[in-house]
């Protein structure tokens, strides 16, 4: 009897051993799980962030080359939103590098500058200096051209 009685209780040790490991084997596949997830999330974000980024970028060649199709004003708003669009965009994407985040932050003044440029002339019935304005945002395009190849380069080959 008390054979059994041993057997029993080894019995129940193996088996409170065996689910212990099978909980911990659960844990450690769930913060997997969760991990990936998390990358999964942040590249979607970052896809996101790119596309916008591109849509930013045809929004500054559109106000360079429109002046030269034909004769329109110049419409501040269009820059105050871009301005806007590259603020969230900054803000969207955790993990910039400095000088990512100091080139859009360059962008954002810049077109700033155009856009404080265009109200004064404007205020003083006097027309932009499209010359300038546009020498402005073709380095803008130049620069955020280089962070959108980077971004899609880091979303199509992660972790490298």
């Amino acid at each position: 009897m008390e054979i059994t009685i041993i057997a029993a209780i080894v019995i129940m040790i193996a088996g409170f051993v065996l689910t212990l490991w099978r909980l911990a084997k659960l844990e450690r596949s769930s913060e997997l799980a969760r991990k990936a997830a998390d990358r999964l999330h942040d590249q979607i974000l970052k896809m996101n962030a790119v596309h916008e980024l591109r849509g930013a970028i045809a929004t500054m060649d559109d106000m360079r080359r429109l002046p030269h199709l034909a004769p329109a004003p110049v419409v501040p708003e269009k820059y105050a939103s871009l301005k806007q669009d590259l603020i969230a965009i900054r803000g969207r994407i955790s993990d910039l590098t400095d000088r990512q985040r100091s080139a859009i932050q360059g962008a954002i003044q810049q077109i700033s500058n155009v856009e404080e440029q265009i109200h004064n002339a404007i205020a003083h019935g006097n027309a932009p200096a499209l010359h300038r304005i546009n020498e402005i945002i073709s380095r803008q395009v130049d620069q955020l051209g280089g962070i959108l190849a980077e971004l899609k380069n880091q979303i199509e080959r992660p972790g490298q």
